[in-house]
């Protein structure tokens, strides 16, 4: 009885000091790791912090437009030029480039927002499309974007194919289907988005309709402003507008690059160069383009197949 209870105890013993060994070797080890991340850690911000240089070492703004926080940290907003209008005269810059000491004045311009279309064309469901009746399809598409966390679904647009013939008003702008018995009926009127003072948020100017004919395509010219629909070779199909917001700047090359080294930035194309322009093209600008949108956007479309209808409908959006 007493050797069985001695073995356990010196058993036990072995195993506690094994124990306390390995937790003191394993806080060592933690320490020492911790201590060299810290220093680690303490050398990259000193570095970072020595070699720091601002875009603009004075930043010239226009009256009222630093906000109450940057008052308070002395920092300006990320991206805080893509709201900035408006700013001082030419006349001002050329007083401050001409101040001692001052080795670079680089003026910038918000110039506005430009939207670039990418029109995607899907065709429509064969099998559908072979039947002899007239079909009418709605087709919406639903944006996303942040991970998924946004959407927006837009009106909806519609497409109609009709075994009947397509043609075109006496303006050639609207797209008409000529009847048996000789009438001409306007399907899809011309895009009124296109015209001045619509809405850009507006329900035309985010929807279209557009006709299609198993006889002759989408007509004669094909529907007004839609140059997906310029032909009916490639057979009914509906499409899909990708808007792409692109915010210009106007810069002085030269300033630019001496400031941030912009000419540097380039991987394809050329530079900038000063007044250039192309003499066939009246107001044309050569411009850079970024090579990444930055843009976190997908997009969802349904394309639903809608009662066959017995006489053309309207497709007035």
């Amino acid at each position: 009885m007493w050797q069985l209870a001695w073995s356990q105890l010196r058993f036990r013993t072995v195993r506690l000091v094994a124990l306390l060994a390995g937790m003191l070797l394993a806080t060592t080890a933690f320490t020492v790791l911790t201590a060299a991340s810290r220093t680690a850690q303490l050398r990259t911000v000193g570095t970072v912090s020595a070699h720091f240089v601002p875009a603009y070492d004075i930043l010239v703004r226009p009256k009222g437009a630093r906000t109450a926080l940057e008052t308070q940290t002395s920092t300006v907003q990320p991206n805080f030029l893509s709201g900035l209008y408006g700013g001082i005269t030419m006349a001002q810059y050329r007083q401050i480039a001409q101040i001692p000491n001052v080795q670079v004045a680089a003026p910038i311009a918000m110039v506005g927002y430009s939207l670039l279309v990418s029109q995607l064309s899907f065709p429509l469901p064969a099998a559908n499309v072979s039947r002899p009746q007239r079909q009418v399809y709605r087709e919406t598409t639903t944006w996303l974007s942040q991970d998924g966390a946004s959407r927006a679904t837009g009106p909806a647009s519609f497409v109609y194919v009709t075994p009947q013939r397509l043609g075109q008003d006496p303006t050639g702008t609207n797209q008409t289907e000529r009847l048996p018995d000789g009438k001409s009926v306007t399907l899809c009127p011309a895009d009124a988005h296109l015209e001045p003072g619509v809405d850009p948020f507006g329900v035309a100017a985010q929807s279209y309709c557009t006709a299609w004919s198993k006889v002759n395509g989408y007509g004669p010219a094909g529907q007004a402003g839609s140059p997906a629909n310029l032909t009916g070779a490639r057979g009914a199909v509906y499409d899909v507008n990708w808007v792409i917001p692109v915010l210009i700047a106007a810069v002085d090359p030269v300033a630019e690059a001496k400031l941030d080294g912009l000419n540097r930035a380039v991987i394809s194309g050329h530079y900038l160069a000063e007044n250039t322009h192309d003499a066939a093209i009246t107001g044309t600008f050569p411009v850079l383009a970024s090579s990444v949108s930055g843009l976190d956007e997908s997009a969802v479309t349904q394309l639903a197949t809608l009662s066959a209808p017995v006489y053309p409908p309207s497709m007035t959006v």
